[in-house]
């Protein structure tokens, strides 16, 4: 944008020192450029219309998956559930089933030491319990009893046999159930993993429009505060050049007349026009001035750098020059102030056309001139400072020719 800037107020300056039938092309140029600078805005606001549309696309996914991993979380904490149903329940069988055994043990014990009992009586015991009996309704119900005790223990074990093995089959059960559980689970963890990075997917492409967006706001913003800047300067351009025609032909009238006083009178109001302070006399070589009065060291180079705002590689259209808080800024050499006011990145700006340059004292304090205002070379400027994109008190310095091209300026700066 600072490009563009310049390249319009070149087209202008060749106007004001030339003053011919060139100026109203130059100005219909600058418009053009203007045109493009609110063409790019409206490119940029359809960019923010389609990532704003975007950005809603990707909310109504976001809020998909947040019910997705929500309802599976739900069946996740079912499942565990489940789990825990299952594991009491085995748990329980495993100590009905430990019951079991030991009852059936024991009933087995007690069989046992039954049928041992009578097998080592042999004959003589049954015979001892039969001929024991008063009569034979009492021999007939002491053999149906004594067959009865051992049918009832048989029956006994079989019936805990039985219940042991049910135990068993759902026991058996159980665990079948509970490795399904477990793959059931498996997969619903796998699937929440999956929702949960195409959750962090979709939060981070948010978070990259919700950037994108926030850079063309800004740039929307300072192309139409330029555009703005834009409008008023060519405005005021065009009345400088009707100013500069209308001088210039009263200074050629005057010069027909009397060329030697004519060239006195000049001097003379050139140095009325001075006005400002002149702190202290600046380094002088040849037609030029050191623009900082005495010779500084040089910070940062003209040419492609790392931005110390942006942390981007820019090119740098001049020079900085690392000098204290408001110290005097002069003139490099005779010319019209073309701009001293406030502008974008540069700050408190000052522009100075010399003819075949144009000299740029950017990130000003203060300012000593106005807009159309002739200076002499080492005239008294403005004050450093570190207005506008800057880091700390420094002069940022640039020289261009007519056609709005950068130049190195470090010739330009005397030492």
């Amino acid at each position: 944008m600072k490009r563009k800037i310049f390249a319009i107020f070149t087209l202008l300056l060749i106007c004001v020192f030339s003053v011919d039938a060139y100026a109203d092309t130059n100005i219909k140029k600058a418009n053009n450029q203007l045109n493009d600078v609110k063409n790019s805005i409206n490119n940029k606001k359809g960019k923010v219309k389609e990532i704003g549309e975007h950005q809603q696309q990707v909310k109504d996914e976001l809020n998909t998956l947040e019910q997705n991993i929500r309802k599976t979380s739900g069946e996740i904490s079912g499942i565990n559930i489940k789990i825990d149903s299952v594991s009491s329940s085995m748990v329980k069988l495993a100590k009905d089933i430990s019951l079991k055994k030991k009852n059936i043990t024991k009933q087995q014990k007690l069989l046992d030491k039954r049928i041992g009992t009578l097998y080592k009586a042999g004959s003589f015991g049954y015979l001892t319990i039969l001929f024991g009996a008063k009569d034979i309704s009492d021999l007939l119900q002491k053999a149906i009893y004594l067959s009865k005790i051992v049918n009832i223990d048989k029956q006994l074990i079989r019936s805990l046999n039985s219940d042991k093995a049910d135990l068993e089959k759902d026991k058996k059960q159980l665990a079948g159930r509970k490795k399904e559980l477990f793959a059931m689970k498996s997969l619903a963890n796998k699937k929440m993993d999956q929702l949960n990075s195409q959750s962090d997917e979709k939060q981070k492409l948010m978070d990259k429009l919700s950037k994108d967006k926030k850079e063309y706001v800004k740039q929307i913003e300072e192309d139409e505060q330029a555009a703005k800047e834009l409008t008023g300067k060519i405005k005021s351009m065009k009345a400088m050049i009707l100013a500069a025609k209308r001088e210039a032909e009263r200074k050629r009238a005057e010069a027909a007349k009397r060329a030697a006083e004519a060239k006195k009178t000049k001097q003379t109001k050139n140095n009325q026009s001075n006005g400002g302070d002149s702190d202290s006399s600046p380094n002088q070589s040849g037609n030029f001035y050191c623009v900082t009065g005495r010779p500084y060291s040089i910070t940062s180079s003209y040419g492609y750098r790392i931005h110390p705002i942006t942390n981007k590689r820019t090119f740098h259209a001049g020079i900085d020059i690392g000098v204290p808080m408001n110290t005097p800024i002069y003139a490099l050499a005779d010319g019209i102030v073309t701009y001293a006011a406030w502008m974008n990145g540069y700050g408190n700006v000052v522009m100075i056309a010399h003819g075949n340059i144009i000299s740029v004292y950017g990130h000003n304090s203060s300012l000593s001139v106005s807009t159309g205002q002739h200076v002499k070379g080492g005239q008294l400027i403005s004050h450093s400072g570190s207005t506008g994109n800057s880091t700390g008190p420094h002069l940022h310095f640039e020289i261009r020719d007519n056609n709005g091209n950068t130049i190195n300026p470090v010739s330009y700066y005397v030492h």
